[in-house]
């Protein structure tokens, strides 16, 4: 009996001891789908992709798989990331690293805990962090960020990462910059471009080489300058002006902040049918545009490829008054004749030419006397005449001659002359 005793305990022992030496399996609650230890560059661009299988029919309050890595981070830029496993019991994890080494690599269900061990490796060349080709505003407003990866092992002497482009520029207002990669191996460059097309970039470290493709395409309009309501229907007397007032996105770099004005009618403050304007500190641009005749005026604005067009009216300026002079006396007889000049003003600039004007004349009683002849229209400068003629009238005494604008009786003037 003490024999049989003997060789149970023994067995015992044997048995606790085996399982002492044993992982515990916890394959029927959690699991990799690759259990394998795996291998990928260190070079914070390269992702491991982590499945984990649980029990597809695991209650909800058991589905949180927590994944750990003691190097390098998840998605979410941390070390530890917890993600709900599918309605198949699958949940998915991405890792990277920066960092060369060794690491343990956990998914933890509840209780259940499964571990693999991940290689970061280190790595020698020159990576984008998007190789694929991306598409960029030509407003040299919008930028694309660049970023370039090399080993963060990289001799401090040879971490200088040279951007370049064979169109737009990069933050420095130049189409190549050389940045040095910081403790991670990163560095990075904005892109910004004005005009459309197909741009080459290209990085390069220590003789290696990376590239991609950048699509400079049509901007938005509004990104880059915006037009306020014009108020138009101006008087084209040359002085009065149609204020054009844009403003222009600030991010632009300050030498790209004007805007360049053209029409086809008149001129703007400079005597020329173009001008250019840079942008206050405010972003805000005015032009001032003159007409000396009434027309419509298509203006034109652009900047940075985007091009605005607008027609803006200017109408007659007619005279605010009108200044006569002739001789003061006239001889009575129907062969007289008496030249009476005419000036017509503005209390703005000069009225346009070809003003109609009409007249009278009345003895001191008010009553119709003689007539006019050889009346003109008004000249560019606003003169012109007419001769009146008393006709066979014994009438003597004051005459009142009457000139007002035709159409606009409110613009008179009045000049005596004795009859004799």
């Amino acid at each position: 009996m003490r024999k049989i005793t003997y060789s149970i305990l023994c067995l015992l022992a044997f048995l606790l001891a085996a399982c002492k030496d044993e992982p515990l399996d916890y394959s029927d609650v959690i699991r990799f789908e690759n259990p394998a230890d795996e291998s990928i560059p260190a070079d914070n661009l390269s992702t491991l992709k982590v499945t984990v299988q649980i029990k597809a029919d695991a209650d909800p309050d058991k589905r949180d798989v927590v994944f750990t890595s003691d190097i390098g981070t998840f998605t979410n830029g941390t070390p530890t990331i917890t993600i709900i496993a599918d309605k198949d019991g699958r949940a998915i994890a991405y890792l990277k690293s920066a960092v060369a080494g060794l690491s343990t690599l956990s998914a933890q269900v509840k209780d259940f805990k499964v571990s693999k061990t991940v290689t970061f490796t280190s790595f020698g060349g020159i990576s984008l962090e998007n190789p694929a080709a991306e598409n960029l505003a030509a407003d040299n407003v919008s930028t694309l960020k660049i970023a370039a990866h090399i080993s963060p092992e990289t001799d401090p002497s040879k971490r200088a990462i040279v951007f370049s482009t064979d169109l737009g520029t990069f933050g420095n207002n130049t189409p190549t910059v050389s940045i040095v990669a910081d403790n991670s191996g990163n560095a990075v460059a904005y892109l910004k471009g004005a005009a459309m097309g197909v741009a080459s970039v290209r990085i390069s470290n220590e003789g290696n080489i990376a590239t991609k493709v950048v699509n400079f395409t049509a901007p938005a309009p509004d990104n880059v300058f915006t037009v306020q309501p014009i108020t138009d229907n101006v008087a084209s007397d040359n002085v009065s002006n149609v204020v054009i007032t844009a403003m222009v996105n600030k991010s632009m770099p300050l030498a790209a902040q004007k805007i360049t004005f053209e029409t086809d009618q008149g001129s703007f403050s400079n005597g020329n049918k173009t001008i250019e304007v840079s942008a206050d500190i405010d972003g805000k641009v005015v032009a001032y545009l003159k007409n000396d005749e009434p027309s419509a005026a298509h203006v034109g604005l652009s900047l940075a490829g985007i091009n605005r067009k607008y027609t803006v009216n200017f109408i007659r300026a007619l005279p605010d008054y009108i200044q006569l002079s002739s001789a003061a006396t006239l001889a009575s007889g129907p062969t007289s004749s008496l030249a009476v000049s005419i000036t017509l003003k503005r209390n703005v600039g000069k009225p346009n030419a070809d003003v109609a004007l009409e007249y009278s004349a009345t003895d001191s009683n008010g009553a119709v006397i003689g007539s006019f002849s050889n009346g003109t229209l008004s000249t560019a400068e606003g003169t012109a005449s007419v001769n009146f003629n008393p006709g066979g009238s014994t009438y003597k005494g004051l005459v009142r001659i009457t000139v007002w604008v035709k159409g606009l009786p409110s613009v008179k003037s009045t000049v005596e002359v004795m009859l004799i």
